[in-house]
């Protein structure tokens, strides 16, 4: 049997999700920087003699900073150390500041460097802290109230806590159920519950989650990675489900007009595949 690497599939969803509602990232997060998202930004790190390494997420702010955005299941201080080392190395590497994000669901064991030369401070997103009753209410009202809503809240929404004791897979069919009314059009609901499926992969009980993915069977009709799913089973169709993810992503900035070398590098792809999916979408 096929494995998929559930270890980073969070990482995949947390890329795909901030990259294409990049103007609602930072505003999500709940973090005032006094600018916004500008671009991405290559997020390898190379040394030829000691290392190679790839954050998660790394943005230029339109203020001519930059931001790098983490995801960790829960943060200790070797954590916080390795962010210091990418924060130093991509200063180095882009000329400019970096602020570090690090995401989390758990309290973290660490949350700053400090030695008598130095210091560190990350800024710390525990998802678990966020109130899901309260998120939802708010959503519901800005529906109602015709007022735009962050839709980045529903894909995450599972991980938030609910005071009135809803389940994590309560929450995601509460999401599920409010995508068609928030989204824009049919590819946006069809990316927005694809996130929401690969996320909770990572997370859920497998007969649970494909008991919410029945319950909301008319609603997920057409989504690709359910199908999947329902069609090879759950571990196998979410490793097809992020191979879909990067395509619709290296589409995405193929319209956008970004180098094939970028787009190879940020979906981590060779060149030769980029240019394939291009000429077998010559309609870009």
């Amino acid at each position: 049997m096929v494995k998929v690497d559930k270890v980073h599939t969070k990482d995949k969803v947390l890329k795909e999700s901030l990259s294409v509602f990049q103007d609602n990232s930072l505003d999500f997060l709940g973090v005032d920087l006094n600018t916004t998202i500008d671009m991405p930004l290559g997020s390898e790190i190379t040394e030829v003699v000691t290392k190679k390494a790839f954050a998660d997420l790394i943005f230029k702010l339109k203020d001519g900073n930059g931001l790098n955005v983490e995801w960790e299941d829960q943060v200790n201080l070797d954590d916080i150390l390795r962010f210091f080392s990418y924060s130093v190395d991509f200063t180095r590497k882009y000329k400019i500041s970096f602020t570090t994000i690090i995401i989390t669901n758990k309290s973290p064991k660490a949350t700053e460097y400090i030695s008598p030369t130095m210091s560190f401070n990350p800024i710390i997103i525990v998802l678990s802290e966020r109130d899901a009753d309260e998120t939802l209410q708010k959503i519901r009202e800005k529906i109602k109230n015709g007022e735009p809503i962050n839709k980045l809240e529903l894909i995450y929404l599972p991980m938030y806590t609910s005071p009135s004791g809803k389940n994590m897979y309560t929450l995601l069919s509460e999401a599920i159920q409010l995508t068609p009314v928030i989204a824009e059009n049919k590819e946006e609901k069809e990316k927005l519950h694809s996130l929401m499926i690969l996320l909770m992969g990572k997370f859920a009980d497998e007969d649970r989650f494909k008991k919410v993915l029945e319950e909301n069977r008319m609603i997920l009709e057409d989504n690709v990675a359910v199908k999947v799913i329902e069609e090879i089973g759950m571990e196998k169709g979410m490793e097809k489900g992020m191979e879909k993810g990067k395509e619709e992503m290296a589409l995405s900035m193929l319209k956008d007009g970004l180098s094939l070398e970028f787009i190879a590098k940020h979906a981590k792809r060779s060149i030769e595949w980029i240019e394939a999916l291009q000429k077998n979408n010559a309609n870009i």
